[in-house]
C-alpha cells in the first residue's frame, strides 16, 4: 500500500552554499476537518475529514463509529465505494484505488498520473463490481477494468464534445451528464467497443445524476431539476422539471421521492408521484452546507461539509427523521492555549478543544455548537472561553470542565470579527466598531466602551493599554485604551492596501497586507506610525505571529513561513513548510506550531534546534517586469527574468486575494519569459500579478479598463 505523509521539510538559512545551519520541521499530525468527501454502501462509510480518510461503521445509524484511519492529503473530487473497493477521483494523484474492506483503509493503486493519461485530473467516478467510469478533463471518459485492484487496466476511452458533468453505471449502460449537449446514453455492453446509444439533448445543462429502477433524476445547478424516464434507454423522455431557488449540489431517488442536497439550503424533499409536477414536501437543514445525499437501507444520509454525516430515516419517506450522525470537526480558523488543549474556532461548527497528539491524530476532546455559528476567534482565559461569532456576537463559555463546555450567555453585542484581551481587559471589532469589555473573576463581561473604527477592521492585537487594529482596504489603526469608557484613536496609518493581521515586537509592528505582503510599521509614536520596510510573500498573509525573535506568518495557500528578527528592520526567511492546504493563523510554541488551515483543520509541527545540514542550491534570482500594455483590454503580456533555472508560479488575483488565474506553473530556464493573461469575461479593474520561486515572490498592479 501507498502511504502520505506530508516530507520532512528543511528551514534554511540564506548563506553560502556548502553546509549551513538549517531548522528542521517535521510534520506531527492533524486534527479532522470539514467533510471534502463521502461515499456509503449499505452498512460501510468512507468519508474525507479535512486530511483524515475514515472508514465508518454505519451498521447502528444511531451512532457510526470510526473503525479504521488512515492520513491521504489529496483533495478527493469524487469518491465511489462498493463491497470494500473505493475509487478517489482526485486533483493531483489521478484515480486513487483504495482498500476499505476492514481495517485502516490504504491505497491500493493508482491511474492516470505515472505514467500520465489523457483526461487527467479526474473529477467523477462511479463503480460497478469490477467497472469503473472515470470523467477527466477535456471531456474525456475512460472505461476501467478493476478485476485486478493493484493494477486497473484501460478498456476503452472517448472525447464528448462537452464537459462532463457525472456519470453512472448501469447495467450494461453508461449515462453522462455532458452540461450543455444534455444527457448521453452509452452501450457498454462490449466494454472494448463503446458506442453512444442515445442522446437527450432537452436536458441541457445537466450535472449530477441519480436514479431507481428506470427513472432517472438530473441535477442542474442552480437552476432545474429534469426527471427522465430510462424504462427504454435507447429513447430517454424527458419527464418533467422542477425549479426551485438555491443551488443543488447532488440528488438520490428512493421510489417516488426525491432528497436534495441544496447546499446552504439544506435538504430538500421532493414528491415525484406526479412526474411532471413534482412538489415541494419539505426542507431540513443542519445548519451547514449540504453537499450530498446517498442511501443505505431505509435511510438517507446527508452530508453536511461543515456538520457532518448524518441519518434520516426512511420509514415515512416523505417526512424523513433524523437518526444519528458522524460529527465533523468543521474549518480551523483561529487558535488559542487552554493549558495543555489547544482551542480552536471552527466557523460554521463553533468552537472545540483538541487534546494532545495521540500518533499522529490530534483528537478532539469536546465541542461546542452555537446558534447559526461564523465563529471568527477565541480568547481563553481563567477557566473561560470568549468566542467571537461574525453573524450573532460575543459569546461566553464555561471550561472548568473541558470535557462538557457550558456555554453561559450570548450574544452579548453585534457581530464579532475578532478579540483580544489585555489582563482582565477583552477589545473585539467587527463592523467598524471596536468594543471593550470588563472580564470579572466570575459571570459574564461586562460592557465598557465602544469606538467607531475603520469599517474594514480585521485583526487586533492589545499592548500595554493599546489596540492595533489591522484594517482591510486601509492599513494600521491605534486607539489608546488605557481609559476603557472613552477608548480614543491616537493613531491612523492609510496605506490603502489590504491590512489582514498585525504582530508587534516591540517598536515595530508587522502589518499582514494579503497579497501584498508585509509592511513594518514603527510605532514608537502611537500617533505617527510610520512604514520603515516592507517584505513580500508567495502567498496570502492571514495570521501572523512572534515568537523567539522569529516572525511566523500563515501565508495562506503558501503554507507557513518563518523569518529571523535578529535585525528586525530586515527579516530574513529562514524557511517555509507547505502544509498542503491553506493557512489563516499559527500558534507557535516551544515544542509545537499549530497551524490553522480551514477546511483541512489543525495541523501540528516540530521544530528542532539549528542542525547541520548540506544546503541545497541558492534561491534562483528573478525579476518581475512590467505587463504591457498597462492599462490594459482585453489582454496583456507578462514578462519575467530568471537569472537561473528555477522552480515558478505565475498568477493572477483580485484585490480581495482571491486567485483569479493561475498563468503558469513548473521549471523555467534561465533568461526573460513572457505569459499573456487574457481577461477576457473579468470585469474593469485592478488585479494583481505575482511571481514565485521558493521562498520568495514579487507582485504588481495592472490595470483592466473595457
Amino acid at each position: 500500500m501507498t502511504t502520505f505523509r506530508f516530507p520532512m521539510i528543511l528551514l534554511l538559512l540564506a548563506g553560502a552554499a556548502t553546509a549551513e545551519e538549517a531548522w528542521r520541521c517535521d510534520w506531527l499530525g492533524a486534527s479532522e476537518g470539514t467533510l471534502q468527501a463521502s461515499a456509503v454502501d449499505q452498512s460501510a462509510g468512507l468519508v474525507q475529514s479535512g486530511g483524515w480518510l475514515l472508514r465508518l461503521d454505519l451498521s447502528d445509524p444511531l451512532q457510526p463509529q470510526v473503525v479504521g484511519r488512515s492520513w491521504l492529503p489529496v483533495v478527493i473530487q469524487d469518491l465511489a465505494l462498493e463491497d470494500g473497493l473505493a475509487l478517489a477521483a482526485t486533483s493531483d494523484e489521478g484515480l486513487l484505488v483504495l482498500d476499505a474492506a476492514q481495517g485502516v483503509p490504504g491505497v491500493l493503486s493508482s491511474y492516470g498520473v505515472d505514467p500520465p493519461v489523457e483526461g487527467a485530473p479526474f473529477h467523477t467516478v462511479d463503480l460497478q463490481g469490477d467497472l469503473a467510469a472515470l470523467g477527466g478533463s477535456g471531456g474525456v471518459i475512460q472505461l476501467l477494468d478493476l478485476s485486478d485492484p493493484q493494477d486497473p487496466r484501460l478498456l476503452d476511452h472517448w472525447t464528448a464534445q462537452a464537459t462532463v458533468g457525472d456519470l453512472l453505471l448501469h447495467g450494461s449502460w453508461l449515462l453522462a451528464s455532458l452540461g450543455a449537449d444534455g444527457l448521453a446514453v452509452y452501450d457498454i455492453s462490449t466494454p472494448q467497443e463503446v458506442t453512444q446509444a442515445a442522446m437527450l439533448a432537452e436536458a441541457v445543462g445537466a450535472s449530477r445524476l441519480a436514479m431507481d429502477g428506470v427513472r432517472l433524476l438530473a441535477t442542474r445547478g442552480a437552476e432545474d431539476i429534469w426527471i427522465i424516464d430510462l424504462a427504454d434507454p435507447l429513447q430517454p423522455q424527458l419527464l418533467g422539471e422542477w425549479n426551485g431557488p438555491g443551488n443543488t449540489e447532488c440528488a438520490v431517488l428512493f421510489g417516488n421521492t426525491a432528497y436534495l442536497a441544496r447546499g446552504f439550503g439544506g435538504l430538500a424533499v421532493l414528491d415525484l408521484e406526479d412526474a411532471g409536477n413534482p412538489q415541494l414536501v419539505e426542507t431540513i437543514s443542519l445548519g451547514g452546507a449540504t453537499c450530498r445525499t446517498q442511501l443505505g437501507p431505509g435511510l438517507v444520509w446527508m452530508t453536511d461539509s461543515h456538520r457532518g454525516l448524518q441519518a434520516f430515516s426512511l420509514e415515512q419517506p416523505q417526512d424523513p427523521q433524523p437518526l444519528g450522525a458522524y460529527r465533523a470537526e468543521g474549518s480551523a480558523y483561529r487558535l488559542g492555549r487552554f493549558g495543555s488543549l489547544l482551542g480552536v474556532a471552527r466557523q460554521a461548527a463553533g468552537f472545540s478543544l483538541q487534546g494532545e497528539l495521540d500518533g499522529e491524530q490530534l483528537p478532539l476532546v469536546a465541542r461546542l455548537d452555537l446558534e447559526d455559528p461564523d465563529c471568527r476567534s477565541l480568547v481563553l482565559h481563567e477557566q473561560k472561553a470568549y468566542l467571537a461569532d461574525w453573524s450573532e456576537g460575543l459569546y461566553t463559555a464555561d471550561l472548568e470542565n473541558p470535557q462538557q463546555p457550558l456555554l453561559l450567555d450570548g450574544p452579548l453585542s453585534d457581530p464579532v470579527a475578532d478579540l483580544a484581551r489585555e489582563g482582565e481587559l477583552l477589545a473585539g471589532v467587527a463592523q467598524g466598531q471596536l468594543q471593550l469589555w470588563g472580564l470579572p473573576e466570575s459571570g459574564l463581561p461586562q460592557e465598557l466602551g465602544s469606538l467607531p473604527v475603520s469599517s474594514g477592521s480585521r485583526k487586533l492585537r492589545l499592548r500595554e493599554g493599546l489596540a492595533y487594529i489591522a484594517c482591510d482596504g486601509e492599513g494600521l489603526q491605534i486607539v489608546d485604551c488605557t481609559d476603557p469608557a472613552q477608548p480614543e484613536l491616537v493613531g491612523d496609518l492609510q496605506l490603502g492596501t489590504f491590512g489582514e493581521d498585525v504582530a508587534l515586537l516591540g517598536d515595530l509592528a508587522y502589518l499582514g497586507c494579503h497579497v501584498v505582503g508585509v509592511r513594518i510599521v514603527d510605532i514608537s509614536d502611537p500617533a505617527a506610525p510610520q512604514v520603515v520596510g516592507q517584505f513580500d510573500t508567495p502567498g496570502q498573509t492571514q495570521g501572523l505571529a512572534v515568537y523567539a525573535d522569529h516572525l511566523f506568518i500563515a501565508d495562506g495557500s503558501s503554507g507557513l513561513r518563518v523569518y529571523d528578527l535578529e535585525d528586525p528592520l530586515h527579516p530574513q526567511l529562514v524557511g517555509w513548510f507547505d502544509n498542503g492546504g491553506y493557512a489563516l493563523d499559527v500558534l507557535p510554541g516551544e515544542e509545537t506550531i499549530y497551524l490553522a488551515t480551514g477546511s483541512l483543520g489543525v495541523q501540528a509541527l516540530a521544530f528542532e534546534d539549528f542542525v547541520s545540514q548540506k544546503a541545497p542550491a541558492l534561491p534562483a534570482a528573478f525579476e518581475l517586469l512590467p505587463n504591457h500594455p498597462n492599462p490594459f483590454n482585453p489582454s496583456t503580456v507578462i514578462p519575467f527574468r530568471l537569472e537561473r533555472p528555477a522552480e515558478i508560479r505565475l498568477a493572477v488575483y483580485n484585490l480581495q486575494g482571491a486567485l483569479v488565474r493561475e498563468l503558469a506553473r513548473g521549471v523555467y530556464g534561465t533568461g526573460e519569459h513572457q505569459v499573456a493573461f487574457d481577461g477576457t469575461g473579468l470585469a474593469s479593474g485592478v488585479y494583481i500579478g505575482r511571481l514565485a520561486v521558493p521562498g520568495e515572490s514579487k507582485s504588481q498592479a495592472m490595470l483592466l479598463l473595457k
